[in-house]
């Protein structure tokens, strides 16, 4: 997959199935060290909740415990940050995966220790990402 970078995040588009870029979306995750630890069907719940309907969308809360403990340990209020996002949306053409900047995430906490954990996890999705 071709990446691009936009304001808060990385992103580009796979020629396939919405489920087959799911499910390959997850296991060149697993490869890179991330664990979903959560998966939120933004789609549905926006149609149940309140009606609205918007194209197949799936948010994976994905979490690499090596790098999650390092910057615990350098800012133990960086939870408030975590699980890292990746997303899967279905386009007309296959689907649209997006992962946020984990750089610009925890530029936030004006803690600099936490840049080299940021970079590291950062290159970890990004190589995950051109795989797909």
């Amino acid at each position: 997959m071709e990446i691009s970078r936009f304001t808060f995040g990385y992103a580009g588009d796979v020629h396939t199935s919405f489920d087959k870029a799911l499910a390959r979306t997850k296991e060149v995750l697993a490869a890179h060290g991330f664990g979903v630890q959560a998966e939120i069907d933004i789609a549905q719940a926006l149609k149940m909740k309140i009606g609205v309907q918007i194209p197949r969308e799936i948010i994976l809360g994905v979490c690499n415990p090596k790098l999650a403990s390092g910057a615990i340990q350098e800012e133990p209020h960086v939870t408030l940050l975590l699980p890292c996002t990746v997303t899967v949306k279905e386009t007309p053409g296959g689907a649209h995966i997006a992962a946020a900047d984990f750089q610009m995430m925890v530029s936030v906490t004006q803690n600099a220790e936490l840049a080299n954990v940021a970079a590291e996890a950062e290159a970890l999705i990004l190589k995950a990402l051109a795989e797909l």
